[in-house]
């Protein structure tokens, strides 16, 4: 039985979260349907540690795509060749396509399941913790364009996400702290018993101590679903879900897609979100203080590199969230609310952005005199 069930206008989506659970993919790849082999689209480093497990539970015929690592594998150029890969073996539209990787390979193969010969089933396996907490569900596929991130996709769902916290063994450091970045984010959505835990947990989970994550992804995705099933199309309070992340992805344009993961940019995104929300009046400093108490956590381990803050406010003015000629913005009122703002005075986003950038330098200098 799956633990979540995100259910949509358009599509029911089950979501399986256990140990284990990728060496019983027959099964559950039995419960979706009849499928004419399988199409296993995955990076490099994720086919080197984890493509041994999995095979053996897979349809044949079974194709193997391998894209490279990293945002860059998000273009145009690498849909078209993983597109005309796919045409080149003459596949119908009857087998299933599994999704093997983090947040690039889930959007990347989903949008290919999406748009090859209008439209495939596919099934998400996120092996980030990043992309079992937040990417892998929700439906939005799509790649980057050198002009911003995310600017080409649509919505298309999974038949089903499966997640099995094995996978995190492997997982650097960086990428970590990277997907932790959305379970904070998430946790400041919707304050509960869950806010205090996490306080007192992230530092152990940082130490690869994963006693207790299935609780921590289950929460994380409990948050979104509820908000995606709300509001599915993204008009309304699935806003919510890019708290941070209108000044999160100018960063990760304007340092070159790649130098900062996307959940450091998010960390980053955050701060400056929070510190906006006070600048223009909307949250209170002790609110303030408590949530960079939490992202200190996190940011303490962020190197960022040189920002010209040009040319992130340049990169904002391409936002997908953009609406006409004013940028929208999710600040936080307290931890636990938000609210979208659009119009935000540029004077508060420069400093807002000085400020995040500031906050990150202090505390990896803090760290290294300790």
């Amino acid at each position: 039985m799956p633990e979540l069930v995100l259910k949509t206008p358009t599509a029911t989506c089950p979501i399986f979260v256990q140990p284990g659970l990728r060496r019983r993919l027959v099964n559950l790849i039995g419960g979706l349907g009849a499928f004419e082999g399988m199409v296993v689209i995955t990076d490099r480093t994720v086919a080197r540690h984890h493509l041994d497990s999995i095979e053996g539970s897979l349809l044949q015929p079974l194709h193997i795509i391998i894209i490279p690592e990293g945002e860059s594998s998000k273009s145009l150029g690498e849909y078209e060749r993983v597109m005309g890969e796919l045409l080149q073996k003459k596949l119908g539209r009857d087998f299933l396509l599994i999704a093997f990787g983090g947040g690039v390979v889930g959007d990347l193969a989903g949008y290919i399941a999406a748009t090859y010969k209008r439209g495939v089933p596919y099934l998400q396996l996120p092996t980030t913790l990043l992309a079992q907490v937040d990417s892998s569900v929700g439906g939005k596929v799509g790649i980057n364009h050198p002009l911003g991130k995310n600017l080409i996709g649509t919505l298309y769902h999974p038949k089903a996400v499966v997640i099995d916290p094995e996978f995190l063994l492997t997982l650097p450091r960086r990428e970590i702290i990277s997907g932790f970045a959305e379970v904070v984010k998430h946790a400041f959505l919707k304050k509960d018993s869950f806010f205090a835990d996490l306080k007192i947990r992230l530092p152990i989970f940082l130490e690869r101590d994963w006693d207790g994550i299935e609780r921590v992804i289950l929460h994380a995705l409990s948050v979104k679903a509820e908000l995606v099933e709300k509001d599915e199309e993204d008009r309304g309070v699935r806003h919510y879900l890019n708290l941070g992340h209108t000044f999160g992805h100018a960063l990760e344009q304007a340092t070159g897609f790649g130098a900062l993961r996307h959940g450091e940019a998010v960390v980053l995104g955050m701060a400056a979100a929070f510190q906006a929300s006070f600048l223009s009046g909307r949250v209170a400093k002790p609110e303030v203080e408590e949530a960079l108490a939490m992202l200190e956590i996190l940011g303490s381990e962020i190197l960022a590199p040189p920002v010209d803050l040009a040319s992130v406010m340049k990169g904002m003015e391409v936002d997908k969230k953009r609406k006409k000629d004013a940028l929208v913005f999710v600040l936080p009122t307290s931890i636990g609310a938000v609210e979208i703002v659009e119009n935000l005075d540029e004077k508060i986003i420069r400093d807002s952005l000085g400020f995040a950038l500031s906050w990150v330098s202090e505390l990896k200098t803090k760290k290294v005199e300790e």
